[in-house]
């Protein structure tokens, strides 16, 4: 269940990567020690390839969360699609939707193990780029509130140091809520006007203990490429 900051940075990191392009495609693999999402700890190390397309305001695109240790945790493949609009005073709306699938659990690509949400959120053209997102996963009646910011801080001119911060509250039907929340500091250098190489550290959990080992937090590092065409 990626993140959706990190798919809406991935078509962001197309763009910017193919400026003179209307329709763009930007290619990504990933390692990272841990799977997190929204404060819950999914898998240990695992790969995360994934390719995002983009035409004018348009996006779609695929990832994957495949873990090292298959026959342990469930390999998920995720399809996104949305539309981006540019309104006044720098503020950007976006609506789009996620279906997640668990192919290691059931190869059927509508499985009721598999589930649908729908998101619309917007961002501000300001320093750290506040965010902030709504979810509603219809099939497992879940809604969540996602706050996010960040900024690149350029220390040399191929390198820059890449800070995020998250938040949220996930409202599950039948089960109780709460919060989580995460930090994310990634050094990023260009290797070419279109590829960009990227190491991170980062640190979540939530009010709930969720981490493996019954804990609320946990550290965790990444690796990643990324390729715009």
């Amino acid at each position: 269940m990626k993140k959706i900051i990190a798919l809406l940075a991935a078509t962001a990191a197309s763009v910017s990567l193919t400026q003179a392009q209307e329709l763009s495609v930007t290619t990504d693999i990933a390692w990272e020690s841990a799977y997190v999402f929204r404060g819950e700890q999914l898998a240990r190390s695992y790969f995360a390839p994934g390719v995002d397309v983009a035409y004018g305001d348009f996006y779609a695109g695929i990832w994957a969360a495949l873990p090292v240790s298959s026959g342990t945790f469930d390999t998920e493949v995720d399809y996104y699609v949305g539309h981006t609009f540019a309104l006044e005073n720098g503020i950007e709306l976006d609506i789009g939707a996620t279906y997640y699938t668990f192919p290691s659990i059931d190869t059927d690509f509508f499985s009721s193990d598999n589930s649908l949400e729908f998101y619309i959120g917007g961002s501000l053209e300001a320093p750290f780029s506040p965010s902030a997102y709504l979810f509603h996963d219809i099939d497992l009646d879940t809604f969540t509130f996602e706050f996010a910011a960040g900024e690149s801080f350029l220390l040399e001119e191929d390198l820059s140091l890449d800070v995020d911060i998250y938040g949220g509250h996930v409202a599950v039907s039948g089960s109780g809520n709460y919060l989580y929340y995460g930090v994310s500091t990634a050094l990023s250098y260009t290797l070419t006007p279109a590829a960009v190489v990227s190491a991170s550290v980062n640190y979540g959990g939530s009010e709930n203990r969720l981490i493996f080992g019954d804990k609320r937090a946990k550290l965790w590092f990444g690796l990643s490429v990324t390729a715009g065409f």
